[in-house]
């Protein structure tokens, strides 16, 4: 008879269970902590689904015995999970019927939210393509207007100094450089190059989310429609996909 702890294996928060280029010889259960799936679309890691005790993952590429469809990443320190074999997990559906229904309907969940990320993903491709700013287009913020955006879980604070100021990530072939660039906080890539843009216009500031962007913008809590401009006020709070900031007037 096989014994769980046997099989199961402690992650901590970031520790990769497998990539898009592994085999699929195995599927995998989560005994405790969370897990995300994603993939990867031109450079960017698109969230698919976060996971939790009790969900099941890994089944679909271990049936096929084909590689994996995404990436699996834990979320949290201590996360445990179980790895079953195709045999072993035949086993177990022949053995428990409620199991093998609970399977087909999770399997199914992960059907809907991989048809909901394919349609974001074209959805990035066939939106308008924001224009790549270009150094002498900058115009700078009049002498006596004073304003930032800071980050306090990532100790950093940018001044705004033109009228028009880019959040996002560089490039990694170094065609944009964002003027205020999360690429270091962003280990995972959910900021996209082109996030967002503060700008100043008739005496007040305003935050837009480009179009395109798939992982969200967040002013006081609330997720911000793509292209629409929101004012801003002193110590708005800000998130950019995950990563928090603080919207500050003054020196």
């Amino acid at each position: 008879m096989t014994r769980w702890d046997d099989l199961s294996r402690k992650y901590n928060k970031g520790d990769t269970i497998f990539k898009s280029t592994d085999e699929g010889q195995s599927a995998f259960v989560i005994q405790s902590g969370k897990v995300k799936l994603t993939r990867d679309f031109d450079g960017d890691q698109i969230l698919v689904e976060e996971l939790v005790k009790g969900d099941i993952f890994g089944i679909p590429s271990m049936l096929l015995n084909t590689t994996r469809l995404y990436y699996a990443v834990a979320e949290e320190n201590d996360t445990v999970i179980v790895e079953i074999t195709a045999n072993i997990f035949s086993d177990i559906l022949q053995k428990n019927p409620e199991i093998a229904l609970r399977i087909l309907f999770g399997l199914s969940e992960v059907l809907v939210n991989t048809e909901i990320t394919l349609a974001k993903m074209y959805s990035m491709v066939h939106s308008p393509k924001p224009e790549i700013l270009v150094e002498s287009n900058k115009v700078p913020l009049p002498a006596s207007v004073r304003a930032s955006l800071i980050f306090p879980g990532n100790q950093m604070s940018f001044p705004l100094i033109y009228t028009e100021t880019v959040i996002g990530r560089r490039d990694a072939f170094g065609k944009l450089h964002p003027d205020i660039d999360l690429s270091e906080a962003d280990k995972d890539k959910y900021i996209s190059r082109r996030h967002g843009v503060v700008f100043f216009q008739d005496s007040s500031f305003f935050l837009k989310e480009e179009l395109g962007v798939i992982n969200g913008t967040y002013l006081n809590g609330e997720r911000l429609k793509s292209g629409t401009p929101y004012n801003l006020k002193v110590g708005d709070q800000i998130k950019f996909c995950n990563i928090e900031a603080i919207f500050h007037i003054g020196p």
